[in-house]
């Protein structure tokens, strides 16, 4: 009585499947489904209605009045509104930077594509490929 209780163990350890998690018979098992780009826009809305949810009730939770001065100009309104507009604000600043970026990447890579092309050798400073270092 002993070996019918280790024999499941036994088929758990050799990775097999017990006969517990085997398909009934006569059903076969579906294959895996792949990822559409339909099933990441559901996957990214629903992100996106989470997100929108989280922040309308941060945003109702601070509705209290205070009074923001930026330079010269100063006026009143709700915390969790001068919070948006403060990352609103960083949001830009870093698009705007991120942007420049890949702006001066792209100017670079047309440049040695450009020099590539014209047959100018290697660039000054840089080994040719099969040379040892």
């Amino acid at each position: 009585m002993s070996e019918s209780r280790e024999e499941p163990d036994a088929l758990q350890a050799a990775g097999e499947p017990t006969p517990s998690e085997e398909a009934p018979p006569g059903r076969l098992q579906a294959p895996p489904v792949k990822a559409t780009r339909a099933g990441r826009a559901w996957v990214a809305i629903i992100r996106g209605i989470v997100v929108l949810a989280v922040l309308l009730v941060f945003i109702f939770q601070n509705l209290h009045e205070t009074t923001i001065h930026f330079f010269s100009v100063s006026g009143s309104l709700p915390v969790a509104l001068a919070l948006l507009f403060a990352a609103i604000a960083g949001a830009v600043v870093v698009l705007l930077v991120g942007s420049v970026r890949i702006l001066q990447l792209r100017r670079h890579v047309r440049s040695s594509y450009a020099e590539g092309a014209r047959g100018s050798g290697p660039r000054p400073g840089r080994r040719p490929a099969g040379d040892p270092p």
